[in-house]
């Protein structure tokens, strides 16, 4: 691995960690067009960059989530990342089929579709809390995001969108969910060993990279939830896919 192979990785996870287009989905399509292969500690290690992100632009709301662990809103956090596990652990032997990068067109559309409705057939009236069903579909939503190409964020955010929840409250909900996951994920590959090494400075490079660009991704992506302008990745979602499809059949880039 290179340092600039590093560098585009940990831009990419940063950027469509957060972003709703499908970190995994847009890694699996680098790596197809580029023949590069990650790592299970490099991957650890954009993880746990894009987890610091989190950590800085939301350490008001944990902090306040630390304070008080037994609110509804903790409670809630809990109940959606049990169910997200559930669904994972069911999914997983067949997301592992879909790492060849085969699906991609399909599950990048099924995004695209799902961020375009939420902008535009989502309940007027809006809730500022979230309740035990809300908590259960978000789970759920979270965890089917396990395929590549199903954007984690596009699928909680469009998920609470449906439900009626607050620009503001789904954007915290969502963002602080994603703790737990991205913490489990890491965990997940450390306990899963047999780590390849990588350079050093590689690994700091695809760190920072990560972070950086997360940190970016969050900045804009609260403005997107306040003004519930999802079409515009729903769009470019369909780009890709419509680019990703005619490759395939005609054009046989990669």
């Amino acid at each position: 691995m290179s340092y600039l192979e590093a560098f585009i990785m940990g831009i990419l996870q940063g950027l469509t960690e957060f972003l709703p287009v499908s970190s995994s989905g847009h890694l699996v399509l680098f790596s197809r067009i580029t023949g590069t292969e990650s790592s299970l500690f490099f991957d650890l290690i954009l993880h746990l960059g894009t987890l610091l992100a989190v950590i800085i632009v939301f350490a008001g709301d944990i902090a306040r989530l630390a304070a008080h662990p037994f609110s509804h809103k903790s409670k809630m956090l809990i109940l959606s990342t049990v169910v997200s596990a559930a669904v994972v652990f069911l999914v997983k032997d067949v997301v592992k089929q879909t790492f060849d990068g085969a699906l991609l067109p399909f599950f990048f559309l099924i995004t695209a579709l799902v961020l375009f409705c939420s902008t535009y057939f989502s309940p007027r009236h809006k809730s500022e809390e979230i309740g035990v069903l809300d908590a259960l579909i978000i789970g759920a939503a979270q965890g089917l995001a396990a395929f590549p190409g199903l954007s984690r964020s596009g699928l909680t955010a469009s998920a609470g969108n449906f439900l009626g929840i607050r620009q503001k409250e789904n954007a915290s909900y969502c963002f602080l969910l994603s703790v737990p996951i991205i913490l489990g994920s890491a965990i997940v590959e450390i306990i899963g060993g047999n780590f390849e090494y990588v350079p050093s400075g590689c690994l700091l490079t695809g760190f920072f990279a990560a972070f950086l660009s997360g940190l970016v991704a969050l900045m804009l992506l609260k403005k997107v939830f306040l003004k519930n302008r999802f079409d515009v990745f729903a769009v470019y979602l369909t780009v890709l896919s419509a680019f990703l499809i005619i490759n395939d059949v005609w054009l046989h880039l990669f």
